[in-house]
């Protein structure tokens, strides 16, 4: 979330300065970036929620869970 929230500051910053007319707009680079992992962390999400069997769930039980998935080739 970090990387992203980072790139996503870049990409405001670059819009500002493209709208003051001070310099050049966002990168394809920083948007395609800022799509990936924002992609990447819905699908991450996605699959820790099915992992997890109920609120109560505790984390060994949600890790072995989401072992499974990976070995079964649900998370991508």
């Amino acid at each position: 979330m970090q990387v992203r929230e980072a790139i996503h500051l870049r990409i405001v910053a670059a819009f500002r300065s493209q709208v003051e007319g001070s310099g050049p707009g966002p990168t394809d680079v920083d948007l395609r970036l800022f799509a990936r992992i924002a992609v990447t962390e819905e699908r991450l999400r996605r699959t820790l929620l099915q992992a997890k069997v109920h609120h109560g769930c505790s984390a060994e039980t949600s890790s072995m869970r989401l072992a499974r998935l990976v070995r079964r080739g649900r998370l991508q």
